[in-house]
């Protein structure tokens, strides 16, 4: 095979430079696309964060995962409606414990959520704790202000040590000397558990300061009975 002598000039043409404008029109299109991949990187990372990881359902309700801080919380928003079964606005509440770690938490009960005297003092009875549980306090509120505030209920706060009571001028209930109210008594004990030892009776108890996490397994209870009720709209304003 013969080669030519054009052949053989164009093999070792050297390949053409760029010129000066050419390098800054490639330099730019270079910085644009990763400018471009930065803003989506910086936009579409915590939307996906936000939407699909810190985000998940239970209790047929949407939870949201968000961090203060050193302190994470899980809030989600409860329908409210009216008598007439029409939904009128939403109950914000905070969880400091992600509800899907509180399944397993050992539940004793008769009923299939929390039934209360509507028409009595809902009595939330602390009993004597030997250790000083930081999120004590912050529990019995939190549990507090979800009954007042969402279930209409008239709460009081009581002892059940009668020696404490007495000591501090406090109300002295437990399930024996008030079986028309409903009592709520909040203990510490071997086991982080709920049990309910009478028809209107519950008793809280945790171990290892885990107060707060049995406070809200308890909450939880009743918004999961609550959502079952709310869905079927079958005088779902009744459940309390």
């Amino acid at each position: 095979m013969v080669i030519s002598d054009s052949d053989k000039s164009e093999k070792h043409k050297k390949p053409k430079k760029l010129t000066v404008k050419q390098k800054q029109k490639h330099q730019l299109i270079w910085a644009i696309v990763l400018m471009v991949s930065v803003i989506l990187i910086v936009i579409l990372v915590p939307l996906i964060k936000y939407k699909f990881i810190n985000q998940f359902n239970y209790a047929k309700l949407d939870f949201q995962k968000t961090q203060a801080g050193d302190m994470k919380f899980y809030s989600t928003r409860i329908p409210v409606g009216d008598l007439s079964g029409n939904i009128i606005g939403n109950f914000f509440i905070n969880f400091r414990n992600d509800p899907r770690n509180l399944q397993d938490l050992e539940v004793e009960k008769t009923t299939t959520m929390p039934v209360f005297t509507r028409d009595e003092v809902v009595y939330i009875s602390t009993g004597k704790m030997e250790r000083n549980c930081q999120d004590g306090t912050v529990a019995v509120l939190t549990l507090s202000g979800f009954l007042k505030q969402f279930a209409l209920m008239n709460v009081s706060g009581a002892i059940g040590d009668k020696e404490i009571a007495e000591a501090n001028n406090i109300p002295f209930i437990t399930c024996l000397n008030s079986p028309d109210n409903t009592v709520i008594n909040i203990i510490e004990g071997d086991e982080t558990k709920i049990v309910q030892t009478g028809p209107d009776c519950y008793t809280l108890e945790f171990k290892d300061c885990e107060v707060m996490k049995v406070s809200e397994k308890f909450l939880l209870e009743i918004i999961e009975g609550y959502m079952k009720d709310f869905e079927k709209k079958e005088k779902w304003w009744e459940i309390f």
